[in-house]
């Protein structure tokens, strides 16, 4: 049996999220008593193309406020949970990209500048074995204990 959606209103100062099937965001939503309209503004971001304006007052939890939109959700401690872990996904993942243009430029460099940054990134490692076991586990396996 499907749940009933709950009617939700909209209130200025609330925080709601935004549900994709691979993403999560975070919107703030103001009111403009001028144009008695709702902005949604993404929390973190900048620009015109990080927030939506809507002329409803309310919403169904679930669906979306405009075409081709996230599914709108209220907080709860599952959702925030859930857009930490995307946030420190997505995180990771530049970071990772920024190595990978770091070791493509590595190649040219000469070979006193390849041992420092051989060395510096030997510590990286090491730190983040301290972190976290499996990253050690995977580095003794692969490499034995040199490292």
């Amino acid at each position: 049996m499907l749940a009933k959606k709950r009617k939700m209103a909209l209130a200025d100062g609330i925080v709601l999220y935004g549900v994709g099937q691979k993403s999560i965001v975070k919107y703030y939503v103001s009111y403009v008593q001028e144009k008695d309209v709702y902005k949604f503004q993404l929390i973190g971001e900048l620009g015109t193309k990080s927030a939506f304006i809507t002329k409803e007052k309310h919403f169904y939890e679930g669906e979306t406020l405009y075409k081709h939109g996230y599914r709108i959700y209220s907080h709860t401690a599952a959702l925030e949970k859930k857009y930490v872990i995307y946030l420190v996904r997505h995180n990771m993942h530049s970071k990772l990209k920024m190595i990978q243009a770091l070791i493509e430029r590595v190649n040219n460099l000469s070979p006193n500048k390849m041992l420092a940054i051989s060395m510096l990134c030997d510590n990286m490692i090491n730190e983040a074995a301290k972190i976290d076991k499996r990253i050690r586990g995977k580095i003794i396996k692969e490499y034995g204990n040199n490292i």
